[in-house]
């Protein structure tokens, strides 16, 4: 999620003619803030939503 909120859709995605009106934040948003708006975010959900998304992070960071 970090990723896409920074670079946008299509590249944190590697999609070169993805289309999206999701603006990227680089440059708008300092990192820290990101994070802090995704966890804000992320609060709002449900405990197994939180959860899977965790799960769906730890896998991400094995994989960089």
């Amino acid at each position: 999620m970090f990723k896409l909120t920074k670079y946008g859709v299509a590249k944190a995605s590697n999609l070169k003619d993805y289309d999206s009106a999701m603006p990227a934040f680089d440059g708008v948003l300092t990192d820290v803030e990101i994070v802090a708006a995704l966890s804000w975010i992320k609060a709002q959900w449900p405990p197994e939503i939180r959860k899977h998304q965790d799960e769906i992070n730890a896998a991400a960071q094995r994989s960089d």
